[in-house]
């Protein structure tokens, strides 16, 4: 019986334990057919992630200029006369943070900035109506996970290294 605990024990530990990157690279992928990769799901996954996130808030942005004349009456009927100046700022971020997510570049900054415009967008435009945040909240998950897992090795910044976080 304590030969048994012992071995639980020492399980449990070398669990928690990091892996070592080479070890990590020797593995093989469980997760999809190929077999062979370790690291490379996960790079796979963020890209994807990235760039439909990038390509949602890059229509966003193009449809609000697009379309300025109402961008600019919403954005007025919420903030007064700062709204067009507002909208235009909205949609110029999301332009830029869509290309930049795309691109992985920048990725947390973009992230960030995108989170904060939902935030605003939630809480101030929606006025936390739930079927009308749902989409918003799926978003602001994914931005979270960008920002805090960065672009991820499959992007300029890990290609070029010229665009830092």
């Amino acid at each position: 019986m304590k030969k048994r605990t012992q071995m639980k024990k020492s399980m449990k530990m070398e669990s928690a334990m990091p892996m070592e990157k080479s070890a990590a690279k020797d593995m093989k992928c469980a997760s999809c057919a190929c077999g062979s990769c370790a690291n490379d799901c996960g790079a796979w996954g963020l890209t994807i992630l990235r760039v439909i996130v990038g390509a949602a808030f890059l229509w966003h942005g193009v449809t609000k200029f697009m379309g300025w004349q109402g961008t600019s009456e919403f954005f007025s009927m919420l903030f007064g006369a700062a709204g067009p100046v507002l909208g235009g700022i909205v949609a110029g971020v999301e332009v830029l943070a869509g290309l930049a997510l795309i691109l992985g570049i920048w990725t947390r900054y973009a992230s960030y900035l995108l989170i904060a415009i939902l935030a605003v967008a939630v809480v101030w435009a929606k006025k936390f109506a739930w079927p009308q945040i749902e989409l918003d909240i799926i978003f602001l998950g994914a931005l979270f996970a960008l920002a805090w897992n960065g672009p991820g090795t499959m992007s300029m910044h890990e290609k070029c290294g010229c665009c830092t976080k």
